[in-house]
């Protein structure tokens, strides 16, 4: 339609524009508390421009991956769209990672041990489960357990993020029938 002025044009172009999501804008920039270093971005913003929102972190050790994970879960959680994120960890770094998501982040996650996996992990199939919050970390040595495995994959889990760090101490068990496999990641 007409414009009553130029003025009147750029207000609607204006409006339109902040009416949808800006690929181009951090919206969690500076919003946690670490140190800047510019290449721990570079993960974020090119999970940010890919079309299947998935990416793997191989940096070497000691260059911040649990830092760079945490950009992108808090950029997805600031645009709203994770509320359901498993991590999936050696026993060993589930209180690091538990610590590093609360101090650097602000966001709580629970350690679940095999029944909680199985009771609290969020499904497909169930009613009302869909906007429920859920933040979990478990270890690889409990996913990798069969009947804890299989009771994951078989529930459907609706989970918006999953993270698998030191992804090659998965033994053979469970990278024959995988979160990773199943959910084409």
């Amino acid at each position: 339609g007409a414009y009553s002025s130029p003025g009147q044009l750029s207000y609607e172009l204006t409006l339109s524009r902040l009416g949808r999501e800006f690929k181009d804008t951090l919206y969690s920039y500076a919003a946690s508390r670490t140190e800047l270093y510019p290449f721990q971005y570079k993960p974020l913003l090119k999970f940010l421009n890919s079309p299947r929102k998935r990416l793997l972190i191989a940096d070497e050790v000691g260059l911040g991956k649990t830092i760079e994970a945490g950009y992108i879960l808090q950029e997805e959680r600031a645009r709203k769209h994770v509320s359901r994120a498993l991590i999936v960890c050696p026993s060993s770094l589930r209180y690091k990672w538990q610590r590093e998501m609360a101090d650097r982040f602000g966001i709580h996650f629970d350690i679940l041990d095999s029944k909680a996996v199985r009771g609290r992990i969020p499904s497909n199939s169930e009613q009302g489960n869909v906007h429920r919050d859920f933040y979990g970390i478990v270890s690889l040595q409990t996913l990798s357990r069969e009947k804890t495995l299989n009771v994951v994959l078989e529930s459907d889990p609706n989970l918006d993020v999953l993270i698998v760090d030191e992804v090659h101490e998965i033994g053979a068990e469970l990278s024959q029938k995988s979160l990773l496999e199943e959910y084409d990641y």
